[in-house]
This record gives structure tokens, C-alpha cells and sequence, in this order.
């Protein structure tokens, strides 16, 4: 199929001819687009406490990059932390440096990356499949669930969402150009693409790019596709920017290197390390689910396709056409990777959203109705009703709530708080920098520096801290908690401050064992 064949706006998609329109609503329904996009995005973003452990771990690494100034080694409470790369800390550092502390100044970069998604996504189906069809797929990526929902999220993947499908459109734009000029700037651009996605979530990201090989193999052949001299300068360009940061700290920290192949290759491809649903089977398990009720409610457009008798017609023309063989190949062959890794969590497989919104917005009418703009209406209600639920539901998890309750319990901003077996790092934003954490043995996850176990530091703690320190303790672990405490020979006081943690206020003294009001 010719570049020329590709270009062609009057497409045949599940039987429908798909025409081009023209341009509808002017500037004035451009602005009120993007900023009802924009307004989706940003809904009930600040209005949620962070969430224990991962949205509290990324906070307080980016706040110490803020605070000491150093945003090249990432640290949690202040030990040397490379689970990740650097972009979700300098993010989120850029946030607190730019609006101040808060839930909103570090999930606003989220909402601009699901927005800048579906910007990508609508000006690629709209230069393909018309305007209108173009600003329903942008639409419909904001208001589908597992998008909108992770954005609300303190991780990299929407990130790096937005950096793949960058990758993607740069890739498109490469493949149907035709002046080496043209080549030559959407192949730089794809190369940024790529090394700002390894910089975001590590070797993870080439995932994501095998699909571009793949499919410009199969439209071109493998020789020809490989031959393109501007492909290997992106190539080049990504894995430079990409590996920069991993280059440089190998060299300036001890055994970082090894630490990176273990953490985001073996450890996440075939090795055991981070015991994450490991079995091949469990992968049905893990995005099974998120398959299902991740994509409502645009999913259940495909109740249509599976009732009608023209499907498996409709399925084979969608391989037949270029474009749609480029979003089949985005969606099938990573999710088959990683449905096959070792290490599976849901929110991987939000980079196939896109194409997931994408391919299901191809198939819809040929004269996108008003009726699909309700929909649109509907799902976005649905979308913000749901992320209020959640920012307002209690929750265990909730360091704000924790926070609140310590002060309620009044624990001062300048008392040494110590979570003991309990991963409670998101204090330090509000307002208990001298929240520190110790594990109850060896931890078995495998951190680059470990936290200390308490037995082997509960001198130097107390020291630290005038012979004073609030325990925060999992209910589960009292027992243990207690005998450490009698042992030390501390007095000690509980009481509960969430359904799942208890506050030891402890001294150093002469007292033999525990003194506790309720032991």
C-alpha cells in the first residue's frame, strides 16, 4: 500500500465511507473544546488526599529534589531510591517550586498530559477521519475510565502515555511523508518521543516502540524499512537522551548499574524479584479486568460490532487498511508482552488506551451525530462524578487524613515520627519533615538502599530525637512493636489514629518495659 493509498481521507472502516468534513465551529469551537477538555482533566485533581504507599513515595522524592536542590539522585526519606527515572520526580519537584505544596501543584501535570493525549489524539483522527470524528476520539479518551482515572493517580504512566503517543504520531506523520526534509523533522521528533519515555519509565517504553518496527516492516519490508537513514538518527537521538540520566548516575553511584538491569529488566521481564502476579496465567487476571470495565463507557460501542453479522468482515478490513493495522499491532503486541513479563500491575497497560479510544472512534458513523456529542456529555459527567467519589470517600490509605488525625492527637511539626513496618511517606507535605521509616526485619522488597530495621537503629533514632520519638505502627504488627518497645525499655503510650495504624508515643527512660494505657 502507497503512502498516497494511506493518505486517502474518503476511507471504507467497517463498511462506512468515513469522509473528511469541513472545518465546524471556527476558532471560537476550537478554544471551548480544548478548554472543556482541559476542564475534565483538572476535575477533583487537588481534592484528594495522597494515597499510600506510591502516590506518598513519588511525593516525598520530589520534594527532597526540591529541597535540597540535588534533582539528579532521586531519594526517599533520604535513602537513594532509582525504582524509577527521573521525569515523574522532577515533575512533580517543578510543581512545588511553581505553585507550592499541595495535592493540586503535583497532579497537575497528570491533567496536562491526559489533555496533551487527547490534543495528539484528536488532531490525528481528525486529520484522518474528519473533525468531527477527530474531536470525539479526543473526547472519548478523556471521559474512558482507566485514562481519566489514572491521571488522578501519582505515577509515571500517564506520562508516559502521553510521550508514546507522541512517539506514535511522529511515527505516523514519518510514514506517510514524503520530502526527506519532512522525514528528517518527524523522525527528531519521534526520537525525543523515545527518550523522554525511557526517562519516564525506563526500558518499559521500547515495548511500546516494537510496534512501529513491526509495522513498518510489513508495509515496506524489513530492508527498506531499516535502510532509512532518519530512522537510525531518531534512534540514536532517543537512546541518547534516555540513557543519559541512567549513564550518569551509574557512574557517580556504586553498583546503580546492576541495580538498574535487576529493577527494570530482569526483575520486570522473566525474574521473580518484585513477586507481581509472575505466573504467565495471571495476566488474564490483572488486565482482564482493566480491559473490561477500564474502557466503559466507550467500550460498550462494541456490543454493536460483536451483533453484527458483517463483524468478521469488518475485523478483516481493519487489517487490510495501514493505519488500522498500526493501532491492532499497538494494542496486541504489548499487551501480549506484558501479559508474559514477570511483573504485572493494571496501570501498564494504560499506553494502549490511545489506540484502544482510537480504533473504537473509527467505527463510529460516517456523519458523526449529535448524539454521540451527548454521549460524549454523559461519559464525562459519569467521569467527574466517579473522581469525586473517590477524592471524598475515606480512605485508609489517605496521608492527608493520617495527618490530620496526628494532629488531632497533638503531635507537633517539629516531633520525630517513625513508621514502624508501615510505608506512610507522604508526611513530609504536610507538615512532618521529621517523619523518618524503619522496617520490622530485613525488607524483602528489593530497595537500592534498604530502610533500617528499627532493632539495629532504635538507639540512634532516640538520640536523634532527645529520646523521644511517635511510633506509627500497623495494627498488625503490635505485638512485634511492643516487644522492641519493652526491650528498649521505653514508655510508651498508644492509641489508634487510622482503622489500620496505631501512634506509640514513646520516651527513653529508666522504666523497665512498656508502659502503655492500654497493655
Amino acid at each position: 500500500m502507497t503512502a498516497s493509498n494511506t493518505m486517502t481521507l474518503n476511507r471504507e472502516v467497517g463498511g462506512h465511507s468515513i469522509q473528511p468534513d469541513p472545518e465546524s465551529g471556527g476558532r471560537l469551537g476550537l478554544v471551548l473544546y480544548g478548554l472543556a477538555i482541559l476542564v475534565i482533566c483538572v476535575a477533583f485533581q487537588g481534592s484528594r488526599g495522597l494515597f499510600e504507599p506510591d502516590e506518598g513515595r513519588y511525593a516525598d522524592a520530589a520534594l527532597a529534589m526540591y529541597e535540597t536542590g540535588d534533582w539528579f539522585v532521586p531519594r526517599l526519606q533520604g535513602l537513594v531510591y532509582l525504582d524509577k527515572p527521573p521525569v515523574i520526580y522532577w515533575t512533580l519537584a517543578a510543581g512545588i517550586k511553581l505553585f507550592g505544596v499541595g495535592e493540586w501543584s503535583l497532579r497537575i501535570w497528570n491533567a496536562l498530559a491526559l489533555a496533551g493525549t487527547a490534543y495528539l489524539l484528536a488532531a490525528w483522527s481528525g486529520a484522518v477521519w474528519g473533525k468531527r470524528v477527530g474531536r470525539l476520539a479526543g473526547a472519548a479518551y478523556v471521559t474512558t475510565f482507566l485514562p481519566g482515572l489514572a491521571a488522578n493517580a501519582l505515577t509515571p504512566d500517564t506520562l508516559l502515555t502521553l510521550w508514546t503517543t507522541a512517539a506514535s504520531v511522529s511515527y505516523w506523520k514519518w510514514h506517510e511523508s514524503q520530502p526527506l526534509g519532512h522525514r528528517l523533522r518527524w523522525a527528531i521528533l519521534l526520537g525525543c518521543a523515545i527518550g523522554l519515555g525511557l526517562l519516564t519509565k525506563g526500558p518499559a517504553a521500547l515495548v511500546l516502540v516494537a510496534p512501529m518496527v513491526v509495522h513498518g516492516s510489513l508495509d515496506s519490508g524489513p530492508r527498506r524499512f531499516l535502510s532509512r537513514p532518519e530512522l537510525w538518527a531518531a534512534a540514536l537521538l532517543g537512546t541518547t537522551i534516555g540513557l543519559s540520566w541512567y549513564a550518569g548516575l551509574a557512574r557517580s553511584v556504586p553498583g546503580a548499574a546492576s541495580y538498574f538491569f535487576d529493577n527494570q529488566v530482569a526483575g520486570r521481564l522473566w525474574a521473580d524479584t518484585y513477586d507481581r502476579h509472575s505466573a504467565w496465567w495471571k495476566g488474564a487476571e490483572v488486565y482482564g479486568p482493566v480491559l473490561v470495565f477500564g474502557f466503559l463507557p466507550w467500550s460498550l460501542t462494541w456490543l454493536r460490532l460483536w451483533r453484527s453479522s458483517q463483524r468478521w468482515q469488518q475485523l478483516r478490513n481493519l487489517w487490510s487498511d495501514s493505519l488500522h493495522r498500526y493501532l491492532v499491532l499497538s494494542i496486541v503486541l504489548p499487551l501480549v508482552v506484558f501479559s508474559l513479563a514477570s511483573s504485572k500491575l493494571p496501570l501498564y497497560v494504560l499506553p494502549i488506551a490511545p489506540y484502544v479510544v482510537m480504533l473504537t472512534m473509527s467505527q463510529a458513523r460516517a456523519n458523526v451525530s449529535v448524539r454521540w456529542g451527548r454521549r460524549a456529555l454523559i461519559a464525562a459527567l459519569a467521569l467527574i462524578l466517579l473522581k469525586g467519589g473517590v477524592a471524598y470517600a475515606p480512605s485508609s490509605q489517605d496521608t492527608r487524613a493520617l495527618a490530620r488525625a496526628l494532629r488531632q492527637s497533638d503531635v507537633a511539626a517539629t516531633e520525630c515520627i517513625d513508621a514502624f513496618g508501615a510505608k506512610v511517606h507522604g508526611l513530609g507535605l504536610y507538615g512532618y519533615p521529621r517523619s523518618t521509616w524503619h522496617s520490622i526485619w530485613p525488607e524483602p522488597y528489593p530497595y537500592f538502599e534498604a530502610p533500617p530495621v528499627l532493632t539495629e537503629d532504635l538507639s540512634g533514632l532516640l538520640a536523634r530525637c532527645g529520646g523521644r520519638v511517635r511510633f506509627l505502627v500497623r495494627n498488625k504488627h503490635r505485638q512485634p512493636a511492643v516487644d522492641i518497645f519493652a526491650q528498649a525499655q521505653l514508655t510508651c503510650r498508644e492509641e489508634p489514629v487510622a482503622s489500620n495504624l496505631t501512634l506509640f508515643s514513646c520516651r527513653a527512660d529508666a522504666a523497665s518495659g512498656v508502659k502503655s494505657d492500654n497493655l
